[in-house]
C-alpha cells in the first residue's frame, strides 16, 4: 500500500489484480515518486536551491542550515538526485 508521501500513479493501481503482485499477493505494486521536500523539516528541495543561490553555501551547508535530511535522512538519496549535475 502506498503512503501519504508515495501516492500510487494510478489509485486503481493498488486495487487492480496483477500476476506480477508482490509475493503472489494479486495486487499490482504502486510505484514511489521521488520526494520534492523533507517532510521532517518542513523544508522543499527548492528552498535549500534557494539558500544556495542567496548564500553561496554549498548543499552540505544548505542542507545543515535549512534541516534539510538532518533528522531521518530518508530525501537525502532525492535531493542529491536533485541537485545532481545533468548530462
Amino acid at each position: 500500500m502506498a503512503c501519504a508521501l508515495h501516492p500510487p500513479l494510478d489509485p486503481a493501481a493498488e486495487r487492480a489484480p496483477s500476476a506480477r503482485g508482490a509475493a503472489g499477493s494479486g495486487f499490482a505494486r504502486a510505484v514511489p515518486r521521488a520526494m520534492t521536500r523533507c517532510e521532517c523539516a518542513g523544508v522543499s528541495f527548492q528552498e535549500v536551491a534557494r539558500e544556495m543561490a542567496a548564500t553561496g553555501r554549498s548543499l552540505e551547508e544548505a542542507s545543515r542550515r535549512t534541516g534539510c535530511g538532518q533528522n531521518c535522512s530518508a530525501c537525502l538519496p532525492d535531493l542529491l538526485k536533485h541537485f545532481a549535475p545533468s548530462s
